[in-house]
């Protein structure tokens, strides 16, 4: 339950100050998903696996400013074979809070939170299942461009994350570790009608590990949108 309480604490602040604008707020919903590969190095042995990550967004436009919550997570388990007969299942979930301003039609700066859980199972030795907790400030710019009158919009982004990763298995809780993290995504955006709107596309992240062990997930990601 308590990895909820950040996501319940966000959405009762949205619906919260709501009312005040609601004059002038655009409320819109959307529904993510990412097909999403994530490769790491454990114990000298280097890990990968797919899964889909899944999940709602709420956003509200207010002038040129907009915010959002959203919350993905993987509808199956990561498996890593470690080889010896020792593997691990590992479960995602993602929270963002962003707050973010347009300069314009097309380019946008954007601030936020970002906490994400890796619940990891240990096939044999439950000392070494717990979780990988991970949090922590993002930045990054996004850029829009239409193609002609298509209704199609090219959408790039890049984003720069200040991030603290605690790592807690069995009994044992690590020292809090800082990282640098990044991520990169560029997609298409189509809008059937003013309320309802479809985009795909690719995302890349890495989070840099200071031993050289970085984490990495990449894949392509598909959302609907619908404009309230």
């Amino acid at each position: 339950m308590r990895k909820f309480v950040p996501l319940l604490v966000i959405v009762s602040i949205l619906f919260s100050v709501a009312p005040v604008f609601a004059q002038e707020l655009r409320p819109s919903v959307s529904l993510q998903s990412w097909f999403v590969t994530y490769e790491q190095t454990i114990g000298g042995t280097k890990v990968s696996d797919s899964s889909l990550m899944f999940g709602p967004t709420l956003t509200f436009d207010y002038d040129d400013y907009y915010t959002s919550v959203s919350y993905t997570t993987t509808t199956n388990d990561y498996s890593f074979d470690l080889g010896g007969g020792d593997s691990y299942a590992g479960k995602k979930t993602d929270i963002d809070l962003t707050i973010g301003y347009r300069l314009g039609d097309n380019i946008a700066l954007h601030g936020g939170w970002k906490h994400n859980v890796l619940d990891m199972e240990h096939s044999g030795d439950s000392q070494l299942s717990g979780d990988i907790t991970t949090s922590g400030p993002a930045f990054g710019v996004t850029g829009h461009v239409p193609v002609a009158d298509s209704g199609l919009t090219m959408v790039g982004d890049f984003t720069a994350m200040y991030l603290i990763t605690k790592v807690e298995l069995g009994s044992a809780v690590s020292e809090k570790e800082s990282q640098n993290a990044f991520s990169m995504q560029l997609g298409v955006n189509y809008r059937f009608t003013q309320s309802f709107s479809v985009n795909a596309g690719y995302t890349h992240q890495i989070y840099v590990a200071d031993d050289g062990n970085d984490t990495v997930y990449t894949g392509a990601y598909l959302n609907f949108g619908y404009t309230i």
